[in-house]
């Protein structure tokens, strides 16, 4: 959502919502694969991950695509954002009521 609010000509917080992004990937990589999954699911649980993603970036994509074409620019990044901003809150509050860590 912070792409489509951002003015065209704000390369430094572009540069900041893209760190922000990678971030956010990375922490629900990290603290929700690589601290849950017992050493040795990992493998299988990296793969069940990257299929969900997967699925997630093509739904995305064809939304997002579909909206920039024949809407806005701007309609595709917001409604993408409106859809993945509440999934991405609620998986938060899923890793912080985990429960202990497999061993």
């Amino acid at each position: 959502m912070g792409f489509a609010l951002i003015g065209r000509h704000e390369p430094g917080l572009e540069a900041l919502l893209f760190v922000l992004a990678g971030a956010a990937a990375g922490a629900v990589e990290y603290a929700g694969v690589g601290q849950l999954a017992s050493r040795d699911a990992r493998r299988i649980a990296f793969g069940v991950l990257a299929a969900i993603q997967s699925v997630g970036r093509i739904a995305a994509t064809v939304t997002a695509g579909a909206l920039w074409t024949f809407v806005s620019p701007t309609a595709g990044l917001l409604v993408t954002g409106l859809v993945t901003g509440p999934l991405l809150v609620a998986g938060i509050g899923c890793l912080a009521v985990r429960p202990e860590p497999a061993r």
